[in-house]
């Protein structure tokens, strides 16, 4: 391996801890919205990422510029207790409501995170 290839290794792990602890703290709203056609209504609550699982060796990470890409593979997430419901928006209308634990394998995802340097400004004087 070259001296660049473990230094992207290492920032691939660093990615993946940062990824690992941030990404489980995320607050997300109500997801809904209608089916194609629009015959179905949905809406997905208490989706949270605490069961996140990130394996370092599954995190490509690249500079484009003065941003950094990560590509996270093969993730996994527990969600316990996800809230569902849907609502058929003609008749007969039919419709349900409830919770469920989910699993997630297999995900992928891509985060660009831009690095921008701002002019040190002069302290003010008292």
């Amino acid at each position: 391996p070259t001296e660049a290839g473990g230094m992207m290794k290492a920032i691939g792990i660093v990615s993946a801890d940062f990824l690992r602890t941030f990404l489980p703290r995320l607050k997300f709203g109500p997801i809904e919205g209608h089916s194609e056609g629009g015959e179905w209504w949905y809406r997905i609550t208490r989706l949270n990422l605490k069961g996140l699982r990130i394996n370092p060796d599954r995190v490509e990470t690249t500079f484009v510029g003065r941003k950094l890409i990560a590509r996270v593979w093969d993730l996994e997430c527990d969600i316990k207790n996800l809230g569902w419901e849907f609502r058929q928006c003609r008749f007969p209308y039919v419709t349900a409501k409830g919770s469920a634990d989910a699993t997630l394998q297999g995900g992928s995802f891509s985060l660009g995170l831009s690095l921008t340097l701002s002019p040190r400004r002069p302290s003010s004087s008292s």
